[in-house]
């Protein structure tokens, strides 16, 4: 089982992806911007970032 975080600023999609991942048996944190991922990335170990680029 893997620990991953799921990055995007859209939250319907956030949620949806995070969703499915769980679905998978994956644990999942979610961020809605960059700043709140690097906060998250510096007090936990993940191991997958999952993020969408504009």
């Amino acid at each position: 089982m893997a620990h991953i975080l799921v990055v995007d600023d859209e939250e319907k999609m956030r949620y949806l992806l995070s969703l499915m991942i769980e679905r998978s048996g994956h644990r999942v944190d979610q961020a809605g911007d960059g700043s709140e991922a690097f906060e998250k990335i510096e007090n936990t170990d993940y191991d997958i970032v999952i993020s969408d680029i504009i």
